[in-house]
């Protein structure tokens, strides 16, 4: 359950962060829609490496008796970005509409290059707080989040701090991973 909320978390609002350096947005109380909708900075299409890093993890409540979950061991992976899904910027979310109908940007500013958000989503008796801070250009980004996570099963409540960052490495490849796919393309 964790690891399935974390990822489109961070996913979500590192990606709503990247554009192009001197673009500016600055929104309270607003959704994923919203903000994917007024901004005009893009990443630039093409093959794309991300890499995400879980800085700590904190797991409470409960029994008392549950362990802290594993540390995630950091990931890299290469996707690749089409024309179509840096116009539509909702595309790059689309692993997570449940994030995208429950969440909200308590604050979302991006401008010269740097981004900071805050946002929270509610559903039913899970709640989740994020910030993220970071930098961003049309072929690089870095994100820093933290996230908590309570209402779970139990009363457990967990606290995760995640590092990404992403850069492009040129054109698309025939058979990359595409984004927002949830399994790795066919060989051949």
């Amino acid at each position: 359950m964790r690891s399935m909320m974390l990822v489109p978390l961070a996913t979500c609002m590192a990606l709503a962060a990247c554009g192009k350096g001197g673009e500016s947005v600055s929104m309270t109380n607003a959704s994923m829609e919203q903000v994917a909708e007024v901004q005009t900075a893009k990443l630039q299409p093409g093959q794309w490496e991300m890499r995400m890093e879980q800085i700590s993890s904190e797991t409470t409540g409960g029994s008392g008796n549950l362990p802290n979950m594993p540390k995630m061991p950091p990931s890299t992976t290469k996707i690749c970005l089409t024309e179509a899904q840096v116009n539509d910027p909702k595309s790059i979310f689309g692993g997570a509409p449940q994030m995208q109908k429950n969440c909200v940007y308590d604050s979302f500013t991006m401008k010269d290059g740097k981004i900071d958000a805050k946002l929270h989503c509610t559903m039913g008796q899970i709640k989740v707080e994020g910030s993220n801070t970071g930098t961003f250009s049309a072929t690089e980004f870095t994100s820093d989040s933290q996230s908590t996570v309570t209402g779970l099963p139990g009363g457990i409540t967990t606290k995760t701090h995640m590092k990404m960052d992403g850069k492009r490495l040129g054109e698309c490849q025939p058979g990359d991973l595409k984004a927002g796919d949830t399994k790795a393309p066919t060989a051949g």
